[in-house]
């Protein structure tokens, strides 16, 4: 008896339900798709969309709903989330609920990340310091704050590591701002905290303010405040700062979590030192709008591998030559997965295993830092709506790593993105009706319900 086969008639690269994420289409695709046929098997070679991508877990550190940025990044008091030692989880949980919204709208349904730090001490001036009633202010060494310290990351890690709002977290907790000075954790708090951050924090990366070897050990990332000022570029910027650690004794720490932080432009309208007319200028704007200012930037995203920065973000997404530049820094930022081809079987067995073959270049300038998965779906030919979805086994995005080894004078990296092929596999119901079907693929929130939440360019 002949058993029934489902042929297969094309690629479509569009999500299948992506979630809002503002301007996707500023570019033209450069060339007609390419579809080729052999030995059963139909090979696709779609073009590169050239515009940029408002994807999430990259780019601007906002909410920008008519330009690019689906990241907040929020301080959150010790005190706002525990009162007391006997507080339990949920206390966290429902703060975190109401630090996840914008103009109402939840953020899981604007495909919106959080990415929190917890602080005591904002910056020293009385009123400003946030410690729990039953510890006392300006305590930071007592084996009481310790014990505390501990569990309040315990607690942390049970209302975060699986909320799919989180992306990561910024330790904070220790010094002005948590910024980790006035006071820096001592060696023996490093120790606790990469020990308790790294048993809490299995699914989100962790980052620090600094590349203290404990951190770097435990493969924590960073949150840096000064990104791109130039006198705190190597060789004569201070040598215990993030950009002369990652460029002399760090300098793959972008592999395992990512690199963020702010870009100060009140020291670029404040200190000569900064040289703000040899730099990135004294604004968001200008930044965007300045060819020589906006390269500078680039050229430091590319170096350092940033996945996101933040202040930056406070450009003006009314203005169209604003958005432009803006369109270019975030095609540099974080990930950008390029599909050069993917191949499938002209027909599948229901029951049977479709298997899908994918080489992609990661163009951008960090690794996809969370386990999401590539999904295949069969759509309807008529009405493009799915009849069966399911995650790929057997491909991995984090390993889709871009270039390596920034040269600012070629403005490439020495080593080009290579090509990763993957393949991967998801079994057909056996009850699907036989039939034709279109083949779509989307990169799915793994805690976020499955839902098509990125695109490929």
């Amino acid at each position: 008896m002949k058993r029934a086969t489902l042929p297969l008639l094309a690629l479509l690269l569009c999500a299948l339900f992506l979630a809002q994420g503002g301007p996707a289409d500023n570019g033209q695709q450069s060339a007609s798709t390419g579809t080729s046929v052999q030995n059963g098997w139909v090979t696709v070679t779609p073009p590169e969309f050239q515009g940029a991508i408002n994807n999430p877990l990259k780019g601007f550190r906002d909410y920008k709903p008519r330009g690019y940025g689906l990241l907040r990044r929020q301080y959150i008091k010790w005190n706002e989330i525990e009162l007391c030692a006997d507080d339990s989880v949920e206390r966290v949980i429902a703060h975190t609920n109401t630090v996840t919204t914008i103009n109402g709208r939840r953020f899981e349904d604007l495909n919106v990340k959080l990415v929190p730090r917890v602080y005591l001490d904002w910056n020293g001036s009385p009123g400003m310091q946030y410690w729990p009633a039953d510890l006392h202010t300006f305590d930071y060494d007592s084996p009481a704050f310790q014990e505390r310290l501990r569990r309040l990351v315990e607690k942390l890690g049970k209302a975060w590591d699986e909320d799919p709002r989180i992306f990561a977290v910024q330790m904070g907790l220790i010094g002005y701002w948590g910024e980790h000075h006035n006071p820096a954790p001592t060696a023996a708090q490093r120790r606790l905290l990469a020990e308790a951050f790294q048993k809490a924090f299995k699914n989100k990366p962790v980052l620090v303010r600094h590349n203290d070897p404990e951190f770097m050990q435990a493969g924590f990332g960073i949150y840096y405040d000064t990104f791109a000022n130039i006198s705190r570029e190597p060789p004569w910027g201070p040598k215990d700062q993030f950009p002369w650690q990652a460029t002399y004794h760090y300098p793959e720490i972008w592999k395992r979590a990512p690199i963020e932080g702010e870009v100060e432009y009140n020291w670029q309208q404040q200190r000569e030192s900064a040289k703000p007319t040899e730099t990135f200028g004294r604004t968001p704007n200008e930044t965007m709008t300045v060819p020589a200012y906006r390269r500078y930037m680039l050229d430091k995203i590319r170096r350092y591998h940033a996945s996101y920065l933040g202040w930056i973000s406070n450009y003006d997404d009314t203005n169209p030559e604003v958005l432009a530049g803006a369109a270019e820094l975030q095609k540099a930022f974080g990930y950008r997965f390029v599909l050069d081809s993917a191949s499938y079987p002209l027909a599948v067995t229901p029951g049977g295993k479709l298997t899908v073959k994918l080489t992609v270049r990661n163009t951008g300038s960090a690794p996809f830092y969370l386990d999401w998965p590539v999904a295949v779906g069969l759509l309807d030919p008529a009405t493009k709506k799915p009849v069966w979805s399911a995650p790929l086994t057997g491909v991995d995005i984090r390993k889709w790593l871009p270039g390596e080894d920034w040269d600012s004078s070629a403005f490439a990296y020495r080593r080009p993105a290579v090509p990763y092929h993957s393949e991967g596999q998801a079994t057909v119901p056996r009850d699907i009706k036989p039939g034709q079907y279109f083949l779509a693929l989307a990169i799915l929130d793994r805690q976020g319900g499955l839902l098509p939440s990125a695109r490929f360019a």
